[in-house]
């Protein structure tokens, strides 16, 4: 009996080390992708923003 239940104990540690370092993993997976899409939002805005400041430069140019 005493055997049983030294290897239940160590399968079920070995089962919540799994389960803790999958969810540490997924947790990361989500903020980096979350960061990733901020970072791509801001460089969409930023070009954007540069785009129509040339344009708008350029027109004034243009028609003067």
């Amino acid at each position: 009996m005493q055997k049983l239940n030294s290897n239940a104990f160590a399968i079920s540690t070995l089962l919540y080390g799994l389960l803790i370092i999958s969810v540490l993993v997924i947790f990361m997976i989500i903020s980096l992708s979350a960061f990733s899409k901020k970072t791509t939002n801001d460089f969409v805005e930023q070009t954007e923003k540069e785009l129509l400041e040339f344009a708008n430069s350029r027109n004034n140019s243009i028609c003067s």
